[in-house]
């Protein structure tokens, strides 16, 4: 969603403002997002890491290792903080042009 613009966003005042403050807005979006979602990846990584170390298993009778399911928000954290990246290089390009 956040690749293609349609993530969630509240346009009312924004579209008010004049170009080059829209550009200057949408980089700080980008760069708050990027930096919530750095943290978000830190703090499940040592999540992971702790999973993996004191091998965790859900308390059901399956015992499944929690170490996968972790995993896999630390996949998903790792795609969103370049995707985050991706989209404060193109904003900072687009501010560059105004």
């Amino acid at each position: 969603a956040l690749r293609q613009g349609r993530h969630i966003r509240v346009d009312v005042l924004l579209i008010k403002l004049p170009r080059k403050a829209q550009v200057v807005l949408g980089l700080v979006n980008c760069i708050f997002g990027l930096i919530l979602s750095s943290i978000f990846l830190r703090e499940s990584l040592n999540a992971l890491l702790w999973s993996i170390r004191v091998n965790e298993k859900s308390p059901t009778s399956l015992g499944t290792p929690l170490f996968v399911i972790k995993g896999i928000i630390v996949l998903g954290l790792s795609l969103l903080v370049l995707q985050f990246l991706s989209e404060v290089y193109k904003q900072f390009q687009t501010s560059k042009t105004i």
